[in-house]
């Protein structure tokens, strides 16, 4: 008799919200770079730098919604089990401190790389 692998058991555990949590704040990164250099150019010939603030503020919105969604799950599972040994459980509260580790890190990095916008104009 054969197991088939394809079939997600339900643990009750929310897998999608953990990953959520641990990958939001890098693509929000990653987005941040991307569109606000797309932006340079135009803010340039336009002389407004506002479209460049508001690509650093929806991809920050973006990576807050990672740290929120990380510390519910870490809400969630704080308290109730026990680190160690295998299971779902001790994995969720992983992914879940995790997801609230990198997600602070990555907000502090928008926010780092936000900081020269305000200092310097893009064109010079």
């Amino acid at each position: 008799m054969s197991i088939d692998s394809r079939i997600r058991i339900p643990d009750g555990t929310d897998i999608t919200a953990q990953w959520a949590g641990n990958l939001l704040p890098p693509i929000a990164f990653l987005l941040q770079l991307e569109i606000a250099y797309m932006l340079v150019p135009r803010a340039c010939d336009a002389g407004v730098v506002f479209p460049i603030h508001l690509a650093h503020a929806g991809t920050l919105l973006l990576a807050l919604a990672g740290v929120v969604i990380s510390w519910r799950q870490w809400q969630r599972w704080h308290g109730e089990i026990a680190t160690d040994g295998p299971g779902p459980e001790p994995r969720s509260l992983f992914m879940a401190m995790l997801g609230v580790m990198v997600s602070v890190a990555f907000v502090l990095v928008i926010l780092a790389l936000w900081l020269p916008t305000f200092l310097l104009h893009p064109c010079q």
